[in-house]
């Protein structure tokens, strides 16, 4: 059995709001919300896929400059 997976590639004190979607058969998407170093948040995207790892590569979503997240934002995969 694998252990846990880090989701974030960093090791500092950031925040991380970490939410997981489920995809097709045998993908999940794992979405994050991170503070930014120049302020506010960014969003990331990245599939994984359970006993084969990270799928593909992290993609940024969005954010907001200066501000929290948005309340009720979603974070969709590309081309949904």
């Amino acid at each position: 059995m694998v252990g846990p997976v880090r989701v974030t590639p960093d090791t500092d004190k950031a925040v991380h709001i970490v939410e997981v979607l489920g995809g097709p058969a045998g993908v999940a998407y794992v979405a994050w919300q991170t503070d930014a170093p120049a302020g506010g948040y960014a969003t990331y995207l990245r599939p994984y896929s359970p006993g084969r790892g990270w799928s593909g590569p992290r993609v940024r979503r969005g954010g907001r400059p200066r501000q929290g997240p948005p309340g009720g934002s979603r974070c969709q995969p590309a081309g949904s």
